[in-house]
Formats: C-alpha cells, structure tokens, sequence
C-alpha cells in the first residue's frame, strides 16, 4: 500500500493542503505551521483507533476554528486503486441537545424495561403474602419533562457549555455519518441519566434503590462501547505507524512480537557492518557486549546514549515492518541524536525504503537530516533520493498554512532558505 495523493480541508491549523508524496516524504517548515499535522491528518484517516485514542477528550478540536468542518481524502496505491477519506462536522447545541434527551429517554427506558421483571417477581405476592407489587413508572410525559429539566439544570451552567464541543459528527470513506461524543460528555451523559431517576423516583425508595443500583453496575459505562477499539494499539494492523517517541515504541513492539532475538541480530549486523559501535561483539534489546583490552564488558541497552537508542529503536520499527509495505509517519526522529547518527539514519532509511517500498513521512526541525539527503556517498542512494525524494515546505501566511512541494533538484537548490526555516528564522 502506499499513498499517492494527499488533500486536507480544515484539519487543525492547516486551511488547505494537496501534494502528491513518493516513497520519502520529508516536511519541513518554521514552528506552528502544521508539519505534525500532517502526519495526524494520515494517522487518523487511516485508522479510526488514532481518533479514540487522541481526540475523545474534545473532538471538535481537530476542526479548524474557522469552520463547522473538515475533509481528508487519500488516494492509494496497491492490488487495485483505492481511497480513504474522513469527515468531521461540528453540530449544533440545538441537535446535541436533542441526542442527549433520546439517549437518556432509551437509557432510562431499558433500565425500567430490565429491572421490572426482577422488581415484579421479588414482590410478587405468590412469593411474599405481605408484599405488593411494585409500580414502574410509565407516564412517558412526566419522564420526558424531567428529562428537559435536568438538562437544562446541567448544561446551562457556563461550566458545562464548553460540552456541546464534545460532540462532532463522523463519517469514514464516504460511509454513514456517526456521532462521536467526547468522554466528558459521555461522563456527563452518565451523571444526568442517574439525575432523572432520582427525580422521577424520589418518593419511591425501593425503585429508587434498585434503578440507580442497575444504573451504577451496568452497562452505562461511557466507554463501555470503544473499550475493543482502545485496548487495540494504534498501527497493530501493519497499515500505518505513527513514531513521535522512537523507545516508547520499540518497548510496545518488543511487547507484542515475537522472535525478538532476530530482529536484534538484524540491528546487531548493521551496527557491526557500519561500525557505528567500534568493538560491538553482541547485541541484544537487554544488554550490549564489547571487545576491550581487559576482556569482554557488559552495557545495558537503557544505559546507553539516548541518541544511539532513539536510532536502534528507529532501524528495529523499519526493519520489524520490512515486509508490510506499510506507511511509517515519523516526528522529528533526529531528537537527542549527535549528528554522525543522523547521516546514518537517513541512509537506513533510503536502503529500507528502496528495497522494501516503505513509504515514510518524516517531519525535521534538523539541518543536520537535511543536509545528509544532498550528501549521500553512495550511488544508489543518490539515485533513490532523486527519483524518490519529496520535501514538502510549510509555511504560514496570516491564518492559512501554505505547502510548497519540491522535488529533490529543486530541494537541493533551496537548502540554504530552508535552513533559515529550520532555524526559525
């Protein structure tokens, strides 16, 4: 799979953005001007889970403030052409609030629905001659009414306004439109239904008593419907990778796969063949063996440079998805890396991506990264670069952000003005 063409409408800071990527990607630009957005654009039009697990506190925030929505489509490359696309809508307090009394009327009703069966045996008669049958309450007005009070009561405090942002309309690759509410208001979703039946029932001690009980134990959990979705990491499906800290996945990685040690014989044959360790015998994610005069000497692997563990960590991510054809969004991987560590890493990741078609987005702040695309000594590299290679430059412009699309001759012509952004100057 690989992603052919991009187009963003409204998406965060970016007003609009369309390019047509190659295997590497590189986005560059002065700070606030979009580049991680455009890696949370793909991430999260590519897989649903990067919306639950990034944007549930308030979803409305991804939409640009300037407008009620936004729109990503991707247009793919693999067996057969294909798309993916997403659609995010504000919606209006009038219709939130409309969905938040359907939602607490069928909630109430499935509690009263539930529970009568079990009220009405327990004081069945038959049962207990000294019992009477206990009443549900059925008069649909009355529980409507109490629904629109205790709405009011809760949603018209200046503290609960900022909720109607919690709710946004959904819909993926041109599908049905959803409602995805936000887990604050899905909280408060909880606190108003159990609020309804206190009122409807607080005359009736023993409803009462069994309905809020029902209500707390069940299954109004808020997030009782995206648990699946959250318990599921984020790039599991070998689709798309988002890495924004390098160790932090490898960890995750080396949690879920198995056949660990061949991946670190993988990175162990890199290490030794570049001679980026001098006297490296043995490498491992645990431990790491050297060669001295005094005999041999264990280093743990957490002990070592953040630099060399953020570039093994990088090389394991690639080299674990070599045949996935997947698509890797890196953010500013060359954080706490000396600069000899960056020249390597940006030859890795011409090799993975030449050999294996890994189609890589990498956002940089590095001049160091930058340059070591123009210095590569290695033909095929060279070759891979020119033919492979887009950078794309982001730039603000009042309000809008601006992307500029260059090809690799036309990248190395401008490295200079594109240095003065990586400086923010």
């Amino acid at each position: 799979m690989r992603i052919k063409e991009i187009n963003i409408e409204s998406f965060k800071g970016i007003d609009s953005l369309e390019f047509k990527p190659r295997l590497l990607n590189v986005i560059v630009g002065r700070n606030n001007t979009g580049k991680t957005s455009v890696l949370e654009a793909i991430a999260v039009t590519m897989d649903r889970v990067f919306f639950e697990q990034n944007y549930s506190d308030s979803p409305s925030s991804i939409v640009n403030y300037l407008v009620n929505a936004l729109e990503i489509n991707l247009v793919l490359t693999g067996n057969t052409n294909s798309s993916k696309s997403l659609k995010v809508e504000k919606i209006s307090e009038q219709d939130v609030y409309k969905n938040i009394a359907s939602t607490i009327l069928e909630r109430v009703n499935q509690i009263r629905k539930d529970k009568r069966y079990n009220l009405e045996r327990k004081n069945s008669p038959g049962k207990n001659k000294n019992a009477t049958k206990v009443e549900i309450h059925d008069e649909i007005s009355i529980i409507q009414q109490t629904i629109n009070n205790v709405i009011k009561d809760q949603l018209n405090s200046d503290n609960n306004k900022k909720l109607f942002q919690d709710c946004v309309l959904i819909k993926y690759n041109r599908g049905e439109s959803t409602l995805f509410k936000g887990e604050n208001f899905r909280l408060n979703e909880i606190i108003m239904t159990g609020e309804v039946i206190e009122r409807l029932y607080k005359n009736k001690k023993l409803q009462l008593k069994y309905l809020l009980d029902y209500h707390m134990r069940h299954d109004l959990n808020p997030f009782v419907n995206s648990r699946k979705v959250k318990n599921r990491k984020f790039g599991e499906y070998k689709k798309i990778i988002l890495v924004n800290d390098p160790v932090k996945t490898l960890n995750t990685l080396l949690d879920q796969k198995d056949g660990n040690q061949e991946l670190a014989l993988k990175i162990e044959e890199i290490l030794k063949s570049d001679i980026i360790l001098p006297n490296l015998k043995r490498f491992d994610f645990t431990e790491l063996v050297f060669d001295t005069v005094n005999g041999t000497k264990t280093v743990k692997f957490s002990m070592m440079g953040e630099g060399f563990q953020t570039l093994v960590a990088i090389l394991a991510i690639l080299k674990s998805n070599e045949n996935s054809k997947s698509v890797i969004l890196l953010e500013e991987p060359e954080i706490h890396m000396h600069p000899g560590y960056v020249t390597e890493l940006v030859k890795y990741i011409s090799q993975i991506s030449s050999s294996l078609k890994i189609q890589l987005f990498i956002t940089t702040h590095s001049s160091d990264l930058i340059q070591s695309l123009f210095n590569q000594e290695q033909p095929q590299i060279q070759e891979f670069l020119r033919r492979n290679l887009v950078l794309l430059r982001l730039n603000k412009s009042k309000d809008s952000i601006i992307g500029e699309r260059m090809t690799y001759k036309e990248a190395k012509e401008s490295v200079y003005d594109l240095e003065l952004d990586l400086r923010g100057i």
